[in-house]
């Protein structure tokens, strides 16, 4: 039997290229099936799920590559409608594609969060020292890197919107390698190989990618 994962985005499906990015690590002979939390409202629901604040953002896109801000909660409820639909087609796992904290999660299966993947691989090599942490919006700065906060790691962070033009990945990376980071965490599924690709021309340091870091668990753990 071919084994399948659900993958389960915070906004609209399809994002071919999230998906890509998952897919080329995994093997050939598991299916995915891709789902978007907020897939089944309208426009105007969508719109009325404007976040409360900082701690309540997550940044996504819409089918037509719209960028929209969109509350926590609303995307919560989401998540767990596609798990429930990931649960009635018999798939037992599935991936969260955002690096957000998530709580009050149903599933019987097993379900797989990038931010816990990419908070252990993290804290597993870095134990001290300047943590440079990209994050989508400016608003998220400080909601989004305090829980790289520890003893003995300075923590210090920019915005970088996901899909931005190069230029913007350079001047990120560029206002980041300016303070010397240890260790660079781009803290998105948004953020792409790409993209990684494109900040290693600003810095030559370790560059932790949640969307790389997520796939490579999956593949261990279904693959």
């Amino acid at each position: 039997m071919r084994r399948t994962i659900g993958l389960i985005g915070i906004g609209e499906a399809p994002r071919a290229e999230q998906v890509a990015e998952i897919v080329r690590a995994l093997p050939p002979d598991v299916a995915v099936v891709e789902m978007g939390a907020l897939q089944d409202l309208t426009r105007a629901e969508i719109a009325q799920a404007r976040p409360e604040g900082a701690e309540d953002t997550l940044f996504t896109r819409l089918r037509d590559d719209t960028p929209i801000e969109v509350s926590h909660r609303a995307v919560t409820a989401g998540v767990n409608r596609r798990l429930a639909e990931l649960e009635a087609m018999g798939i037992g796992a599935a991936l969260l594609l955002c690096t957000g904290t998530f709580r009050g999660i149903a599933f019987r299966g097993l379900v797989l969060y990038p931010s816990a993947i990419l908070d252990a691989m993290v804290r597993a090599v870095f134990t001290g020292g300047r943590l440079g942490v990209l994050v989508p919006l400016p608003e998220q700065v400080g909601a989004l890197t305090r829980k790289w906060e520890a003893e003995g790691v300075e923590v210090i962070a920019t915005a970088l919107r996901p899909g931005a033009p190069g230029e913007d990945v350079d001047a990120a990376v560029a206002s980041l390698a300016a303070r010397s980071p240890d260790l660079l965490v781009m803290d998105c599924m948004g953020y792409t190989a790409a993209d990684r690709a494109r900040a290693r021309l600003g810095y030559d340091g370790p560059i932790a990618l949640g969307i790389s870091s997520a796939a490579r668990v999956v593949a261990e753990l279904i693959g």
